[in-house]
């Protein structure tokens, strides 16, 4: 009995074109086209999964990871331009079907993370610091210091350029992110603590998540930058270094 397909929503069809950032993700072509007032819309919604597959897609897809058992579940669909959903219902290949699962796992962790951020909050005073490292040239001053942690801290799961960008971070920040948190403290008693408490907490969450060391590290940059509010990764990477090894982040 072959399965039906589901009616999609207006709120539906807007949550999956916002995951995709209106662009088809097999070609990049854009899936929305602007004609005098009017926006028109130059896609389908695709299953990843066939919905009614075929014999030979039977075949192809075997042991193959499908995102829901459903196929007409929210994790199995995705945009697509007319072309690509055509080429990819009539005969996909392999590499299209694992380009589009990957493609829709990165979306929805990325959606996780997005609702994860907003749950946890950070103190606005770490933004200082934030700002002084966005915005000021430190060329002139003598940074130094030996991160003998990191190696101890850091599997393998994070890459050698990572690694390196984190060690960098450490031996060039450290001790200036030291000190201006114990400004902080002096100025205002337990607001170095919070900050620290704020951002271990928030690595525990990502630690529940089961997520590598190194998109846990991406993870903690990318929300510290937009807690603060800051355009700026490399320093919400330098404050996010600073706690690895100050021990909030990683045992």
């Amino acid at each position: 009995m072959s399965e039906k397909r589901i009616q999609i929503t207006e709120n539906l069809s807007i949550i999956l074109h916002s995951q995709v950032g209106n662009h088809c993700p097999l070609c990049a072509k854009s899936l929305t086209e602007k004609k005098k007032k009017n926006i028109i819309k130059r896609c389908e919604i695709a299953h990843i999964y066939p919905l009614n597959p075929t014999s030979t897609e039977l075949v192809l897809l075997k042991n193959e990871v499908k995102l829901n058992s459903d196929p007409n579940h929210e994790d199995n669909l995705i945009p697509l331009c007319f072309d690509c959903h055509n080429r990819y219902d009539k005969k996909k290949t392999l590499e299209e079907y694992r380009s589009l699962v990957a493609c829709k796992q990165e979306l929805v962790r990325q959606e996780k993370q997005k609702l994860i951020w907003h749950e946890y909050s950070l103190d606005q005073d770490i933004q200082d610091i934030i700002d002084e490292l966005s915005k000021n040239d430190f060329s002139s001053i003598p940074l130094s210091y030996d991160p003998k942690k990191i190696d101890e801290k850091l599997d393998t799961s994070i890459s050698p350029i990572i690694k390196r960008r984190i060690h960098l971070n450490v031996q060039d920040y450290f001790v200036l992110i030291k000190n201006k948190l114990a400004n902080l403290e002096r100025e205002s008693p337990t607001s170095a603590d919070l900050i620290s408490s704020q951002i271990r907490t928030f690595y525990l969450a990502q630690k529940k998540e089961a997520t590598s060391q190194e998109v846990t590290y991406k993870n903690i940059s990318n929300w510290i930058m937009h807690k603060t509010n800051q355009s700026s990764i490399e320093a919400s990477e330098i404050v996010a270094s600073f706690f690895i090894q100050n021990c909030e982040i990683f045992e």
